[in-house]
């Protein structure tokens, strides 16, 4: 960027150079070459465009869990939260291998169980995970949630179910006086997920919680 010295002052466009003011003295600077046609159509910013698209979806999907937890999230005392689980839900949909680069979904990340493995990785800051306390099992009687030793009194369960063609989630929560039978559960199927997150209450006092 180049100071201009003259007696006159320019202001807007010559040939492929732009005068303008910045902090009261005149500069000037060469024309980009960027613009928003070459963006949506040119092959040399392909890569830009999946790697926007796919970051606006692991965005927006994982505001909208961490919405529907918002009374865990919001006594997590994490101020990296969103950034963190903005991480794990790019890491998930990394491991979409149905479909092509720009396309991939947390969906479909989930659908193999390393991406579950990496879900239930996740620590809510400052609250204890489950570590094995509380487990989605899969047996002769089906997908069942089933707790084991613990002192809490009271299990919280949030069913959250992802759809395919949006990102809108439909959520359902119940709440389990420990300590209690295994609970029925539906897993969800190709076109729809769902996941389940756990909190281990004592009262008012969160134990520990995460996703199953």
């Amino acid at each position: 960027m180049a100071k201009v010295s003259s007696l006159e002052t320019l202001h807007g466009t010559v040939g492929d150079l732009v005068y303008y003011t910045l902090n009261g003295v005149q500069v000037v600077r060469r024309k980009s070459g960027f613009n928003k046609k070459s963006y949506e159509n040119s092959e040399s910013y392909k890569a830009v465009r999946d790697n926007s698209s796919e970051f606006g979806h692991c965005s927006k999907l994982g505001k909208n869990i961490r919405l529907a937890l918002a009374p865990y999230t919001q006594v997590a005392q994490d101020k990296y939260l969103y950034q963190k689980f903005a991480k794990i839900m790019t890491q998930i949909k990394d491991l979409d291998t149905e479909n092509t680069k720009g396309k991939r979904t947390v969906l479909e990340g989930l659908q193999t169980e390393k991406g579950k493995q990496v879900l239930r990785s996740f620590i809510f800051g400052e609250i204890p995970p489950l570590n094995g306390s509380v487990e989605l099992q899969n047996d002769l009687f089906g997908m069942q949630i089933a707790t084991h030793k613990t002192p809490a009194k009271t299990l919280e369960l949030y069913a959250l179910t992802l759809t395919k063609d949006s990102m809108e989630i439909k959520c359902q929560t119940s709440s389990h006086t420990l300590p209690t039978s295994a609970i029925p559960v539906e897993q969800g199927n190709s076109q729809n997920l769902t996941i389940y997150f756990a909190g281990l209450k004592k009262g008012e006092k969160i134990l520990a919680a995460g996703f199953l």
